[in-house]
């Protein structure tokens, strides 16, 4: 597992590097499914398909985002909560919305990533 210390860019350049990562794994749709898991068992009605490419599934990961801050932050907040996306390391956002959206896209796909790995490499 690549650590983020070894990723270049922005948080959505870096998102996209885990994504890739987890494809070069043979982990995508696992790491899609966590994804989708954490969704649903949030209360959300929100998906991504499983045979999107990485900078889609990206993409549309950042719009779910930003449509629940924007609509329903409660449950954003409970996304990150059961996501276990660490509340020190959102605080850490500065910037403008945008930013904050990035930011939370990477963290999200980060410990989504961390999940599915650590999973992957004790089985």
């Amino acid at each position: 597992m690549t650590s983020a210390k070894d990723m270049e860019g922005t948080p959505g350049d870096k998102g996209l590097q885990l994504f890739t990562e987890a494809e070069s794994q043979g982990l995508r749709k696992e790491l899609i499914r966590q994804l989708n898991k954490d969704l649903s068992m949030s209360g959300l009605e929100a998906s991504i398909e499983e045979d999107l490419p990485p900078a889609e599934v990206v993409r549309k990961l950042k719009v779910i985002l930003e449509n629940l801050v924007r609509d329903n932050f409660q449950g954003f907040l409970n996304l990150l909560y059961r996501a276990d996306v660490s509340q020190s390391k959102m605080s850490q956002s500065e910037g403008d919305f945008a930013d904050y959206i990035e930011r939370s896209t990477y963290e999200l796909l980060k410990r989504e990533w961390q999940k599915v790995w650590i999973r992957n490499k004790i089985q």
